[in-house]
């Protein structure tokens, strides 16, 4: 009986340390991810271009360097390099929608 709960407390130990090293690499992904985000909208901040747009069009991007099989080139994909062209592309609509 006492070997049988001394293999029950093992066993609970395992299974406990297993899901703490589980919830712990968990949290070191997402807040690497979070970084990740802030990064970039702080950068799309700071060019004064809206993330959402910045995001739309690089996704975009990579979709099509992938559909042709291209190795994507991510130097010119930064929120600089972008920040002009995101504002003349948001100009141009708000001239075509603006109510006269």
């Amino acid at each position: 009986m006492r070997r049988n709960m001394e293999h029950l407390k093992y066993n609970i130990y395992i299974f406990i340390i297993t899901n703490l090293v589980y919830i712990f690499n968990a949290i070191i992904k997402t807040g690497k991810w979070s970084a990740i985000c802030y990064t970039i909208m702080e950068s799309c901040r700071l060019q004064k271009i809206d993330p959402r747009k910045y995001m739309e069009i690089v996704t975009e991007r990579l979709l099509i360097d992938r559909a042709y099989n291209k190795k994507p080139d991510y130097t010119h994909l930064t929120p600089l390099s972008l920040a002009n062209e995101i504002r003349k592309m948001d100009s141009n609509f708000r001239r075509k929608n603006s109510v006269k």
